[in-house]
């Protein structure tokens, strides 16, 4: 049975600005937004509506009648959308499946609650807990649980709830019932197509119901048939879990409109800066990038794209350098986005500290090193590892000292390893270390697992790799392996025993 949970958060860009500066809480506060040259407000705190400030108002009259105690910050959709996708991402701990909502700007998380009443006890504790745990986070919300992702919507974002705690479970088939009081808006409909309805005297969504289903087609066009469809179960509609893959960009607007190119170029080479930095925690490139320049009546938009991927901002800024020269701006810059379009891993290379076939000649540095590190520290201090064919991870090398000998010299070519540093981890760990994580119902991999004291969520799972040995030891081993990407972008190699299904950490990558 279908199950869908909605999690609207109100006045989300104030919300996520106040959670990210506490001080602001309690504060009459706006944020500004410029278009065409004019400076309006683009939403405001419950205490600045008190004070008559509402969102269209021009910047000016909001500032004018509070004009010491409000504060007043630029407007950022950007990062509004980040933190909501970040959200997401956290709220992964109610549901594997967790989306947006797809209204422009997204307001709403969305959640696939099939057969999740049973984990948490019921429907209304999971309801429960999902709302104490978002006010724990300090956002406020109104929650809704039904059989569609229109219908949840629909109650979570317009249903009556001042005496119900801001949560509603609408039981499975009464639907219809449930959305009939609400109003046009809650079927997620243009606004034209809004205006149309409530200009011919529909005023909620009981009075479109009753139309007969095969007149709305031609009379109010398709989107109408297919929203009720949706909300009612007629027609199928998925939720899209937000981007697992870290999503890169970065923006910074200005006080004060920058009029010199040189002081363009030094923002743009901050952001990159900061941008880089991002990207090799991810241990990602950047292929191709948007340049966004807002002016005060314009906007400049452009691509830079490279070859091969990289992190590099000396790169990006002298490509940006190139399109700045045939772009000409006839106002000030009064804000700079940059988004990355297209990403790829960075290439890694492992390089190797003492050659297989090393005899020192070449090197009489690399020879001088290993003769002080040995007698500073004892000849059984300084070793080489030496590969041995076994399939078994933590067995399949062993530790020589250096200055027993150079290796044998083999005829021929020396073959290629069959495995390369992104199928064996670059930090394997002596012996395996057992994993508390937390094992996905369905697929039977995990989802989030601690660490060190520290939880850490799945993002990404390759494998298995089967490795089955052992046996002449009189202990025989059977594993599966697998490669994790966690959210911060670290990946280890994890294995499941096929005995008893336990997991164990094995290396870092």
């Amino acid at each position: 049975m279908q199950r869908m949970l909605a999690i609207w958060l109100p006045n989300w860009p104030i919300q996520r600005l106040v959670n990210e500066s506490p001080e602001l809480r309690g504060r009459p506060l706006l944020l500004a937004e410029t278009f065409a040259g004019r400076s309006s407000v683009a939403a405001c705190s419950r205490e600045a509506q008190r004070l008559g400030i509402h969102p269209g108002m021009p910047l000016a009259e909001a500032s004018a009648l509070a004009p010491r105690r409000l504060q007043i910050k630029p407007h950022d959709p950007l990062a509004d959308w980040q933190s909501l996708a970040q959200l997401a991402h956290w709220c992964r701990r109610f549901s594997p499946t967790v989306g947006l909502e797809a209204s422009d700007p997204p307001r709403t998380l969305l959640f696939d609650a099939a057969g999740l009443a049973s984990l948490h006890g019921s429907e209304q504790s999971l309801l429960d807990r999902a709302a104490r745990e978002m006010a724990r986070r300090g956002f406020r919300v109104r929650l809704a649980l039904a059989d569609t992702i229109g219908a949840a919507y629909a109650v979570a974002r317009y249903g009556n709830m001042a005496n119900i705690h801001g949560r509603q479970i609408i039981p499975s088939g009464v639907s219809r019932q449930a959305l009939a009081p609400l109003p046009l808006a809650a079927l997620r409909l243009p606004d034209s197509l809004i205006a149309t309805l409530a200009a011919l005297g529909f005023e909620c969504v009981g009075d479109v119901l009753q139309l007969p289903r095969e007149q709305l087609p031609s009379r109010f066009g398709r989107q109408l048939l297919l929203r009720i469809d949706q909300a009612l179960g007629a027609a199928p509609e998925a939720i899209v879990s937000v981007k697992q893959s870290p999503e890169f960009a970065v923006r910074q607007s200005f006080e004060f409109p920058l009029v010199r190119q040189d002081a363009l170029r030094h923002a743009l080479l901050t952001l990159l800066e900061k941008l880089a930095h991002a990207l090799l925690v991810h241990r990602a490139g950047v292929l191709r990038l948007k340049c966004l320049i807002e002016c005060e009546s314009e906007i400049v938009a452009f691509d830079v794209g490279v070859l091969q991927a990289t992190a590099s901002a000396a790169t990006f800024a002298e490509l940006i350098d190139l399109q700045l020269e045939r772009t000409r701006l006839t106002r000030p810059a009064t804000a700079i986005a940059l988004e990355v379009l297209q990403h790829a891993p960075l290439a890694q290379r492992q390089t190797l500290f003492f050659k297989a076939q090393h005899d020192f000649s070449s090197s009489p540095a690399l020879a001088a090193l290993v003769n002080r590190l040995a007698n500073r520290l004892g000849r059984d201090a300084v070793v080489r590892c030496r590969l041995r064919h076994d399939a078994q991870p933590e067995l399949a090398y062993r530790l020589e000292r250096v200055l027993d000998g150079l290796p044998a010299r083999h005829k021929g070519n020396v073959k290629r390893l069959p495995f390369g540093p992104l199928d064996r981890p670059l930090d394997l760990l002596k012996a395996p270390t057992p994993l508390n994580a937390t094992i996905d119902a369905v697929s039977g991999l995990p989802q989030q697992f601690s660490w060190e004291g520290r939880r850490h969520v799945v993002n990404q799972v390759w494998g298995p790799e089967r490795i089955d040995t052992g046996w002449w030891r009189r202990r025989r081993v059977g594993r599966d392996y697998y490669r994790l990407e966690t959210a911060a972008g670290q990946r280890i190699w994890s294995y499941r025993r096929r005995e008893d299904g336990r997991w164990f950490l094995h290396g870092f990558f």
